[in-house]
């Protein structure tokens, strides 16, 4: 496990990191690492703020602006799930978050649910497992009908949340589309082929920067100090695809005044010891991505893309990988 978020000392890992021989072999491994885990923190601080964006830019006749980007929800959206194009006017390049709450049942899916139960009766635990393995056709039939399930509101519990990279082109005048900053157009999928399936949130898709189930449940009832969190990006590439949209939303939650809602989750997270995968000495390069975004207060700033982009100056090659913008740092 890394330390307590709080008592992580990121000058002292940076430094011993540019100490020991880092080869343009070894440089990409690291800020890879580095910026998952700056991905990962970032996420579990900012979700909440998200969703509630989200459900703000729904009350607002699906769209708002804020530090220069529109946020303009897409017309078709079901109760708990909303996707967003996050764009600018006139330049080209642009971004979809997908945020879905966990289904809340209304009061008449409630009640169905209930008369459901009593139908189904006693269940021993083999039941239940068939009933689990086997889909029931009752069960398919209630989870498919949407007044079981009231619109989500403030205060619901986020279930997942997700990122496209899109190219966009600068206006209806322009057919020439690019990516949005800092993003290569191998790394993109165009908006057209994009809103033909605008809420995706299983699966691979071309575009993808990020997908995310914000974590909540402690590994050990005995120890609410360990809690884990992962970055659920396809791969280390996405993961920098990820920062560079979490910097963009760091501008926009910041605008919007919602980063009281990331300090909360941010003060929640100080006295927690993170769980890894990985060994001891990646762990340390994780506690550098976590400690970068603890220092920004919460939101992914350019103190963890001058990190990485120091990292990555060790060789061109490598850096030109990474997909960061090098005019942000």
């Amino acid at each position: 496990m890394t330390l307590p978020v709080k008592d992580i000392d990121l000058v002292t890992l940076v430094e011993h990191i540019f100490a020991n021989d880092v080869t343009p072999e070894t440089g990409f491994d690291i800020a890879s690492t580095v910026a998952t885990a700056g991905v990962s923190f970032a996420i579990e601080c900012m979700a909440n703020a998200m969703g509630k964006l989200a459900l703000r830019v729904d009350t607002k006749q699906g769209e708002v602006n804020f530090a220069g980007w529109d946020v303009t929800q897409l017309r078709s959206h079901s109760g708990n799930a909303f996707s967003m194009t996050i764009s600018r006017k006139n330049m080209p390049g642009a971004w979809n978050l997908g945020v879905q709450f966990e289904p809340m049942l209304s009061e008449a899916g409630a009640l169905a649910r209930q008369k459901l139960e009593d139908e189904r009766g006693p269940e021993s635990m083999d039941d239940r497992i068939r009933r689990i393995l086997n889909t029931d056709p009752a069960e398919a039939l209630f989870e498919a009908n949407a007044e079981n399930f009231r619109p989500s509101k403030h205060g619901d519990m986020l279930k997942k949340i997700a990122v496209t990279a899109l190219k966009t082109s600068a206006g209806p005048a322009s057919d020439m589309t690019a990516p949005p900053p800092g993003v290569s157009s191998k790394e993109c999928m165009a908006i057209s082929e994009f809103n033909e399936d605008p809420f995706r949130f299983e699966g691979s898709w071309s575009g993808c920067a990020l997908t995310m189930r914000p974590t909540r449940k402690a590994e050990s009832r005995n120890d609410e100090t360990k809690w884990k969190t992962s970055c659920s990006g396809w791969d280390c590439v996405r993961c920098f695809t990820g920062l560079e949209f979490l910097f963009v939303m760091s501008q926009i939650i910041t605008d919007a005044g919602l980063r009281p809602a990331v300090s909360a989750e941010l003060n929640h997270m100080l006295p927690r010891r993170l769980w890894s995968s990985l060994d001891q000495g990646s762990i340390l390069l994780e506690e550098i991505g976590i400690a970068s975004v603890r220092d920004g207060g919460g939101l992914v700033s350019k103190k963890i893309l001058q990190v990485i982009d120091d990292i990555m100056k060790i060789s061109q090659k490598d850096r030109s990988k990474s997909g960061l913008n090098p005019e942000v740092s």
